[in-house]
């Protein structure tokens, strides 16, 4: 997290009194729990790394996960229920307190 926001995001700089605040594109709570996603459901077995893209429009996180069977894109975009592909290493993120249940 460290190296994509100090290395690759542009933050826009402002100043609250003399205080220098930086505003990123992404909030680094959506791009943490997008990186945790991406760990949690990749599918380790292809040997394929997980790949990050910084833009200057956007973000894309690619892992070699696929989607539960039987579901589409539109079945993520609704309430569901997580379905790691990795349930020990999801227990894992869950017993250090880096996810929630």
């Amino acid at each position: 997290m460290d190296i994509l926001y100090d290395k690759y995001f542009k933050g826009l700089i402002s100043y609250k009194g003399i205080q220098r605040v930086e505003t990123y594109p992404v909030h680094p709570d959506a791009m943490r729990e997008a990186v945790l996603n991406s760990v949690l459901h990749k599918d380790y077995a292809t040997g394929i790394p997980i790949q990050i893209r910084v833009y200057d429009d956007k973000v894309t996180i690619f892992n070699a996960g696929s989607l539960p069977n039987n579901w589409s894109v539109q079945d993520l975009l609704t309430f569901h229920t997580s379905a790691p592909h990795n349930p020990d290493i999801a227990n894992a993120f869950f017993r250090s307190g880096m996810t929630e249940a």
